[in-house]
């Protein structure tokens, strides 16, 4: 396939003045955690070199009850039918006690989850990225991500940390060739229309074949 795509946004939260970017929110469930915007916690995102990212620390705060969702602004992606999102993060669970998640939003209410962990990631942290698609969705002109994050508090139960967050879309594709050609198992590649096999040795380079 060759995509063509649109890209919604990104966001390295390397904006000054404000504790998070423009259109971004916390919901707060229960307890008394948040998400905040700095470069002060321990488990920094992956690839993190400098700079700001946002985070929701229990590791810093660990009196705080942390049952947190960082939202992203809304997006209008109608017409979209594969939406990709990509992020560095780092959850990291300490005492066994936390949990975090990243989930799509639609109207205003939770539809699918594209991540979720009661468990560490790596040391250092892993690069998301997830496809999904809005078309499906209750209403696609109203898509939201949500970074979720929870902990029963009172201890040192690390983090979620989160930084450069892109949303891209596909707003067409070109399905170049699925193979099915009719004749089977064994039609020899040149034998594709537009299709060239420039043979290179003795033995035949390119067949179509079934492995069903």
């Amino acid at each position: 396939e060759m995509l063509v795509g649109d890209d919604l946004g990104i966001e390295s939260f390397e904006q000054t003045g404000a504790p998070l970017p423009d259109g971004w929110y916390t919901v707060q469930y229960s307890g008394t955690g948040d998400w905040t915007v700095g470069d002060e916690c321990y488990y920094k995102p992956y690839g993190y070199v400098s700079g700001l990212f946002a985070s929701a620390d229990s590791d810093t705060y660990t009196t705080d009850v942390f049952d947190v969702g960082l939202f992203t602004p809304s997006f209008d992606m109608t017409g979209e039918t594969a939406v990709t999102i990509e992020c560095d993060g780092n959850h990291q669970d300490f005492a066994g006690d936390g949990a975090a998640e990243i989930a799509v939003y639609s109207g205003g209410v939770y539809q699918l989850s594209l991540y979720y962990t009661t468990t560490d990631d790596p040391y250092g942290g892993i690069h998301h990225m997830y496809t999904f698609d809005p078309s499906i969705l209750p209403d696609p002109s109203d898509i939201q991500i949500e970074f979720w994050y929870s902990t029963e508090g009172g201890t040192y139960a690390w983090s979620f940390a989160i930084d450069n967050v892109e949303l891209y879309g596909i707003s067409s594709y070109i399905l170049l060739e699925d193979f099915e050609g009719t004749g089977g198992a064994g039609l020899a590649w040149c034998d594709l229309p537009g299709w060239t096999d420039v043979q290179t040795s003795i033995w035949d380079n390119w067949t179509q074949y079934d492995d069903g």
